[in-house]
Formats: structure tokens, C-alpha cells, sequence
């Protein structure tokens, strides 16, 4: 096939319009592809014109995309020889119609000649529509305290765009790993679950936010949702306390096992606190007394640290160990001994701190002060000055520095230095520069920048690093990605825990989903890695392709890594450095349930190592997470070595963590670890440590109650079998109903309670008559008296019956998505909901009898059906089980006619 002829083949595949046949001519009468909006009507106009010398009786045909439905316009007509008619036909685009370029079938033929026809092709292109809604489905109103919330959400793509949608929990946690690929009108259930601390003695709220996000989303589109539960507490505490701080006492015992046999051991001890001080919770303290030092001993063992922190309205202050930083460039993170002082007026912030590094070699001590105004927007501008002490090694030495953190249109963050630093008679500056932005709505990239010059004495001397990113995703399957890093080569790290190796690097990447749950990446990358521990024992650089595949099956997740390249070791002599590399990795993770977690992995490694001979390595390992029980969590994992680029940290190559809560209240935990790891800086030096602890959580009592007055009540016994022995819990304390269903709380202060019953002291399908928890107010020197009763709980059941879909005007229709309902049961003050299942049926049990309503709630979500009836209106007596059906129906569309329209002359 010669070149013009693939040439014109392909442009008129373009065409929107393709207009073939023989004696009738179609065309359309405006050139351009029409622009329609799903779920609504759209219309075209065709001229039909009769090439010949005969008269014709014209049928037609019209060919529509999957799930459009004609409404107007394939009337049979006459047309003359040489004349030309004017059709209009009109039809409904499917509500879930992809955004992309459509394609109808018109064609038009002789009733009596069948060889006479003609026939056209239409382009329609459907706009983007993006929408994620994110809905409540079940969750509780109240848990007791010790109890983990649990509760249901749905997310749908409302949009006719697929991709990826991510979800973030806030105060709670996903069960899975919250990434979904929704095709358009699809839709997924996900569960969170949050802890809630057994030791409360006073009511609290927990709020669980969900946010969902469409990550290829051009309008960057978002949706939220906030539920809040109530804790309420269980235990008994003493009548003088009203609110305490939850605080934790611990001590263990650390033994190690040289490789030599030597045995050494020690005991920790460690106090912990931390909460509100108050209520209303303005008012916090944080407090950590541990020692002594078992660092050294043991790889299990921890530093000493000693701390104190009050942090009020517009005040914190701060006494002991800890992590200091002022900015980036002068100060960034440093280790060390001291106290740290702020006040927050208005929009301005003052504060210092002065202390001494505890892990830095030669440092002496350390005096900062800054002031800071916060603009609106999130912006943030500073003005900082850093003394460092004279040391043994360094004289003293003086930075100041103009800190800045801005925040641009709402999709791009700023954050910028500029120091000046003199020491020793010398002085230097330095600058850096952080930004991120998503201006360009498929692309995201960000950056950030170091430079200290020789002379400037900061964190960063002599240093020239930088890292940047950019991230486009280009359809939802394809994403593509660049990678550009160098590390700071003169950093002034605390060196507590080795020094990680340098490296400089720069990737490319491409990553294709063929699957929601199978993907494709493949990096070039080239780097450089350089030991920073004495003795240096490599330096090499790595020219690499890699290849990774991600695969999903069911509760399996597995992935396989290959990568290829050469790479030059610069510790050989030259001619000698270079030669090929092959690594590949195999992971493997199996998840059953959100309580257990297996993983496993393999490694096999074939490269010019660190000698002129080549060297190959094997690494396999495997692991598991598992809370045995409530009260009962295991962690076990073994590998069987590691690639030398990790010997500045201890490797363990035998872990096991073995934690066990008992006692009434969960306030006992008795912990077991043990480790076999290589150790730090060495090769091969292996040594065993087992550590095993005890801990007590309590709380430290931080107000006295003052008067005392009582709540008193029954239960009335309305249709069940018994009212006695019903356990009722208020403010901690607890009460047991007697056989005529009273109860007591002799002594309690002035103040609101919840009072909760637990319903596993009730027999089954018995329930309050009024919503609990039940609120009470308590005045000074009055006692309260509440009554009610307990009754047998209601059923509703049934079904959504979905009339069959009529004949898609397409030859070979495909399944549309199955629909997904929620249906909503309130009586006004109480609301629940749940999904129908995959058969379309639902169930709400044990459900106060009353005036109740029965709706679906996303009924307006499919276009094209309506139901006979929405919602039902019930009065639902106790016990009653009720049986509802609704019935959801195809939409019937009015036919509007069109008159033809006669076009003599246009085109004959």
C-alpha cells in the first residue's frame, strides 16, 4: 500500500462525518462534532438528499452509543428525485456517558429498493462531568470507653470520568490501603475503625473525618464527610476525682548476648503523660522521666531522656530533651538539653530556646531567639538569630536569618531563607528554597534547594543539595515521573545513629495501571553512592533500568522488581571500575482480615560489589502482624541478610514483639521482645538482646468533685419479659436495675451526663423506648429522677424490585453498572442507613416502635429511572415486622415530532 493512499485512509478516519451510499447522499448540516452533556438531550440535523432521477420512500435507521436512548426523528418520509430534505432527530445521552468522543449511526434507505441507500456517520463529543460523592453509611452515635469505633462509608464516582480516588482518614484508621479505581457511576465500601482509651472517666467526643479525593481530577475535585461518636466511660473512679490525665509507668529489663558469649543487662524505668489538664482542653501538659541510658547496651535499649512541657492559650513552654530547631539553614534539627520559651499575641509570635547539643561531638551550647508574624492565608514571615558557644574544635559563631512560608492561589506553597552567619572572624551565607505546586492541574511538582556557602557556620557548610519532582499524570492510566536529588555532603548531623550513605540520583518513570488491580512501572535512573562511615567501604555509581510490577488478588498483593545496568566502583583502580549489575525483588503481602498481616520477600543480587571479582546475593525474608486477640498482638519477622549500603544501622535478622493488655480495665500490658541483628557498623558482629517489660496505665487526678447529688429512676416494663438486672452506665460509674426495674447514682456533682445502657444485659430484640445515650443535667443540691421503659424492637425488610431495561437501540447492549441504594429509616430525632445488597434487599432490626419514614437517599443519582414511590410514611408498632418493596422504573420520554423540511435547490 503506497504512502498516499495510508495517508488519505487516515485523515478520513478522522472525519467525524463519514458519508457513503448509493443514490442517497448524507450529510450533516454542520460540520463539527457536537458538544453534549450527559443525562441530557441532544440533537442533530442531517441533510438527505436524492442523487438520482427517481422518487424514493425513505426509512431510516438510527445507531446510538451504549445505554442512549432515541427520542425523536427516524419517521419514514418521501423524497423526491434531486431534492434534498432537512431531518432533525433527537436522543438522550446516557447519564454515565465517558467523557470522549461518541460516534451515531445514521442511514436512510429506499423502502423498495434495498439497494438504494445511504449512510453517515456522527460525531458527538461528550463533556467531561466530575463529581466523587462521599455518604455515611453505618456508624455509631455512642461506644464505651475501651470499645473501637467501627463504622462504614461509601464513596461514588457521580462524574463520567474514571480514576483513581483516594481517601484519607483523619482520627481513625482505613481498613486497606484507601485507593480506588472507580469507573464512571461505580462505586465502593470501605470501613475505618478508631480506638477509643479504656481508662476515660468522663465523656468525650470522637470525631472520625473521611476525605476523598479524585487524584487525576483536572478540577482537583474533593469531598468530605465528619461523624461524631461518644465515649463514654465505664469504670468506676473515686467520688473525689473529675477529671484525670492519662499517664503510663514502665519498667524493663534489657539482656544482651555478645557474639563472644558475654552476657550484659540492665533495668529502665520510664514515667509518661500526657493530655488535658481541663475539659475544655486549652490547657495541656507533657511530661517524660526515662533512664537510665540502655542505648549503648542494647539495640532494644533507649537513651535517657528527661522532659517537661506546659502549652496554654498563647503560651508553651518547654524544659528537658528533645529535637530543637529554628529554621532550615541555621538550626535544623539538633538533639540536646535545655528549655524552650514562646507567646503567642495576636498574630505575632516571640520565642527562644538555649541548649545543649547531646550527640554532637565538640558542640558546647546553643542560644536562639526569634519573632514571628503570621499574615493571613496560612502565610508566615520570621526573623531569627542563632548563638553558638565556643567549643574545642570551632569558635563561636552568630547567624541571623530571614525565614519566610507562603502560601499562592491555593495550589502552591512557598517556603524561603536567606542567613548570614560570622565566626571566627570569617562569615558566610547561605539560602534555601522549598516550593510545591499543582498549578497545572494533571502535572504536580515541587523542589527544594540548599546552598551554604565555605565560611557559613549553620547547619549546612560548603553545601550545594537539592531535590526535585514532577509528577504528570497524563490519562487515568498512565502517569509519568522525574526525580532529581543530591544530599548535603557537609551537614552538621547528630550522630546518634550513624551516618546514612550520600547519594546523588536522577529517574525517570512511567507507571500504566492495566487494571484496578494490576500496574506496570519502568525507571531509568542513574546514581551515585558514597560511604560516610570511616573505613570507607564503597563508593560507586549505577547506571540502572528497573522494572516493577504490581499485582492484586483478593487479599494478595504481590510485587516483582527487576533491574539492569552497569556500575562503576570508583574504590577500584582505574580501567578495573566497571561492570554489569542485576538485582531483582519479590514481595509478597497476604492480609485476611484487618487483624492479621502477612509479608514475605526475596532478593538476588548479581554486581561488581566492592573487589574486582563479581559477587552474587541472596536475601529472603518473611513476617507477621497479628492482634491474636483484643488484648493480644504479635509482631514476628526474619531476614536473612542485608546488602552492605545498610551497615551504618543495626539489621535485625530475627525480630519478635509480643504485647499483652489484661485486667478489668485493659491497665496492665506485659511486653516481650527479643532481637538477633547485626550491629552497627560491622559486617558480620552478631549479638542476641531480649527485653522484657511491664506497664501500668492509670490516671493522675487533677480536680476534686465539691457537693454531691444523686440520679435516680426506673424502668418500666412495657411488653418484654423482665426489666431486671440491666446494667446502666453513667460518668464511670455503674448501676444495676432491681426486679421492679429501679436504679441509683447516689452521689454525683453538679454537671451533664450521659446515661447508657449496655444492651448485652438485655435480652434479645429488647430496647429502650427513648434514645440513648439518655442526656441529664444536674443541678447543685437537687437530685434528678428519669424513667422509661423498655420494649421489644421493630423490623423492616425488603427489597428494590428494578424493572427490566427495555431494547437499547444498539445491536449488542452491554451491562450497565449495578446500581447501589441506600436506604435511610428516621423517625426525626434518629436516623439509619445501610446499603441494599448485591440481590437489591435490606434489613433495619431492633428499632424503636413509632412514626418512622422509609426513603431511598440517592435515588436522584441515576438518571433515566424513577421510582413508583420514594419513600414510605409507617407507623410501626413494637415487635411488628414490616415487609417494603419499592419499585424503581425506566423514565418514559415524550416523542416530539418534526415537520420536514423541504431543502429544493441546497444541494440538488
Amino acid at each position: 500500500m503506497s504512502f498516499k493512499i495510508i495517508l488519505i485512509t487516515g485523515l478520513l478516519s478522522l472525519c467525524t462525518l463519514a458519508a457513503m451510499g448509493n443514490g442517497i447522499l448524507i450529510e450533516r448540516v454542520s460540520g463539527d462534532s457536537l458538544i453534549a452533556v450527559p443525562g441530557k438531550v441532544g440533537t442533530v440535523a442531517v441533510q438527505v438528499q436524492n442523487i438520482t432521477s427517481g422518487d424514493f420512500n425513505v426509512i431510516t435507521e438510527i445507531l446510538l452509543p451504549e445505554g442512549w436512548q432515541l427520542v425523536s426523528g427516524n419517521l419514514p418520509y418521501s423524497l423526491p428525485a434531486g431534492e434534498s430534505i432537512l431531518q432533525i432527530f433527537s436522543f438522550h445521552i446516557a447519564p454515565g456517558a465517558p467523557a470522549d468522543e461518541h460516534f451515531i449511526q445514521y442511514s436512510a434507505r429506499d423502502t423498495s429498493d434495498t439497494a438504494v441507500f445511504g449512510s453517515a456517520t456522527i460525531g458527538v463529543t461528550v463533556t467531561e462531568i466530575q463529581k466523587i460523592v462521599l455518604t455515611t453509611v453505618e456508624a455509631p452515635t455512642f461506644v464505651l470507653a475501651g470499645e473501637k469505633i467501627r463504622a462504614t462509608f461509601l464513596v461514588q464516582n457521580l462524574g463520567n470520568k474514571a480514576g483513581d480516588i483516594f481517601i484519607k482518614a483523619e482520627n481513625c484508621d482505613l481498613e486497606g490501603d484507601g485507593k480506588f479505581f472507580l469507573a464512571p457511576n461505580e462505586s465502593k465500601v470501605f470501613r475505618v475503625t478508631a480506638p477509643t482509651l479504656s481508662i476515660l472517666h468522663s465523656d468525650t467526643r470522637k470525631i472520625l473525618r473521611i476525605e476523598a479525593l479524585q487524584a487525576d481530577d483536572t478540577k482537583r475535585q474533593e469531598a468530605y464527610v465528619s461523624h461524631y461518636v461518644r465515649v463514654i466511660p465505664r469504670h468506676q473512679q473515686e467520688n473525689n476525682e473529675t477529671s484525670n490525665l492519662p499517664a503510663a509507668l514502665r519498667v524493663s529489663h534489657v539482656l544482651r548476648k555478645w557474639q563472644d558469649g558475654k552476657t550484659v543487662s540492665g533495668f529502665q524505668g520510664e514515667f509518661y503523660t500526657k493530655g488535658s489538664l481541663d475539659e475544655a482542653g486549652k490547657n495541656r501538659l507533657e511530661a517524660r522521666l526515662r533512664g537510665s541510658d540502655r542505648f549503648d547496651l542494647s539495640a532494644l535499649g533507649l537513651y535517657d531522656e528527661y522532659f517537661a512541657s506546659l502549652e496554654t492559650p498563647g503560651f508553651r513552654i518547654f524544659l528537658g530533651d528533645k529535637t530543637y530547631g529554628l529554621t532550615p539553614l541555621t538550626e535544623f534539627s539538633r538533639y540536646g538539653r535545655g528549655g524552650e520559651l514562646s507567646t503567642r499575641m495576636g498574630k505575632y509570635e516571640v520565642g527562644g530556646f538555649y541548649q545543649k547539643p547531646r550527640f554532637l561531638p565538640g558542640a558546647a551550647g546553643e542560644m536562639a531567639g526569634y519573632l514571628r508574624f503570621f499574615p493571613s492565608g496560612g502565610n508566615q514571615i520570621g526573623l531569627n538569630f542563632l548563638h553558638k558557644e565556643s567549643s574545642f574544635e570551632k569558635p563561636e559563631a552568630n547567624l541571623a536569618s530571614l525565614h519566610g512560608v507562603f502560601q499562592f492561589f491555593g495550589h502552591t506553597d512557598l517556603e524561603g531563607e536567606l542567613s548570614k552567619g560570622i565566626s571566627g572572624g570569617s562569615g558566610g551565607s547561605g539560602f534555601s528554597l522549598r516550593a510545591s505546586s499543582q498549578a497545572l492541574k494533571k502535572t504536580q511538582v515541587s523542589a527544594n534547594v540548599v546552598y551554604a556557602g565555605k565560611n557559613y557556620p549553620g547547619y549546612f557548610t560548603n553545601t550545594w543539595n537539592y531535590y526535585a519532582s514532577a509528577n504528570y499524570q497524563a490519562t487515568a492510566r498512565l502517569n509519568l515521573s522525574l526525580h532529581l536529588n543530591q544530599d548535603a555532603a557537609n551537614a552538621s548531623r547528630d550522630t546518634l545513629f550513624g551516618t546514612a550513605p550520600y547519594s546523588k540520583f536522577a529517574q525517570f518513570g512511567a507507571g500504566y495501571k492495566l487494571s484496578p488491580k494490576t500496574s506496570v512501572n519502568t525507571f531509568l535512573r542513574r546514581q551515585e553512592l558514597k560511604d560516610l562511615m570511616p573505613g570507607q567501604k564503597f563508593h560507586y555509581r549505577e547506571n540502572l533500568l528497573r522494572l516493577l510490577l504490581n499485582q492484586t488478588v483478593q487479599k494478595f498483593r504481590l510485587s516483582l522488581t527487576a533491574e539492569l545496568g552497569r556500575r562503576e566502583n570508583l574504590l577500584d583502580v582505574p580501567g578495573e571500575r566497571t561492570a554489569s549489575t542485576f538485582r531483582t525483588f519479590l514481595n509478597a503481602t497476604y492480609q485476611p482480615s484487618a487483624r492479621h498481616y502477612f509479608f514475605g520477600n526475596a532478593q538476588f543480587h548479581q554486581y561488581r560489589r566492592f573487589s574486582d571479582r563479581r559477587s552474587r546475593q541472596w536475601i529472603f525474608g518473611c513476617g507477621a502482624n497479628s492482634a491474636i486477640t483484643p488484648s493480644t498482638d504479635l509482631r514476628l519477622a526474619f531476614q536473612s541478610d542485608f546488602v552492605q549500603e545498610e551497615y551504618y544501622k543495626n539489621r535485625n535478622l530475627l525480630e519478635l514483639k509480643l504485647n499483652q493488655f489484661f485486667g478489668k480495665n485493659r491497665q496492665h500490658e506485659l511486653s516481650l521482645a527479643c532481637n538477633y541483628v547485626l550491629l552497627q557498623r560491622t559486617a558480620s558482629d552478631r549479638d542476641f538482646s531480649l527485653q522484657t517489660s511491664y506497664t501500668y496505665h492509670f490516671g493522675i487526678r487533677t480536680a476534686r468533685r465539691g457537693a454531691k447529688q444523686g440520679i435516680y429512676g426506673r424502668i418500666s416494663n412495657r411488653g418484654v419479659e423482665s426489666v431486671e438486672g440491666i446494667v446502666l452506665y453513667l460518668d464511670g460509674q455503674k448501676a444495676t436495675t432491681d426486679a421492679a426495674g429501679n436504679f441509683a447514682f447516689p452521689t454525683m456533682p453538679p454537671g451533664t451526663y450521659f446515661l447508657m445502657l449496655d444492651p448485652s444485659s438485655a435480652p434479645l430484640h429488647v430496647i429502650p423506648d427513648i434514645q440513648t445515650p439518655i442526656q441529664l443535667t444536674l443541678e447543685p443540691g437537687v437530685d434528678a429522677r428519669l424513667d422509661f421503659g423498655l420494649t421489644m424492637g421493630a423490623t423492616i425488610s425488603g427489597a428494590i424490585e428494578i424493572e427490566p431495561e427495555r431494547v437499547n437501540t444498539r445491536t449488542n447492549p452491554g451491562k450497565e453498572r449495578p446500581k447501589v441504594f441506600m436506604l435511610e429509616l428516621s423517625n426525626g430525632k434518629e436516623t439509619f442507613r445501610q446499603l441494599a445488597n448485591e440481590n437489591q434487599r435490606f434489613q433495619f432490626s431492633d428499632f424503636r416502635p413509632g412514626v418512622w419514614k422509609l426513603r431511598v437517599v440517592n435515588e436522584s443519582q441515576y438518571k433515566g429511572w424513577q421510582f413508583e414511590r420514594s419513600e414510605f410514611d409507617l407507623e410501626i408498632l413494637p415487635g411488628a415486622k414490616e415487609n417494603i418493596h419499592f419499585h424503581l422504573l425506566q423514565k418514559k420520554r415524550d416523542i416530539k415530532f418534526q415537520e420536514e423540511l423541504s431543502l429544493t435547490g441546497l444541494g440538488g
